[in-house]
């Protein structure tokens, strides 16, 4: 796999996590917020920002 297709796929996860983090917060009375693993997915993209 060459570089730019992995620097591809990094950023594409990273917009994928700050874009469910960002989901979870606007929704705080929903179901997903109370949600463990989407606390734990919102906290790890929180500690690689």
């Amino acid at each position: 796999m060459s570089n730019l297709g992995l620097i591809a796929i990094l950023l594409g996860y990273l917009g994928f996590q700050f874009f469910v983090a960002q989901w979870a917060e606007k929704k705080k009375n929903s179901k997903w917020t109370n949600n463990a693993y989407v606390y734990s997915f919102s906290l790890a993209v929180y500690c690689t920002a």
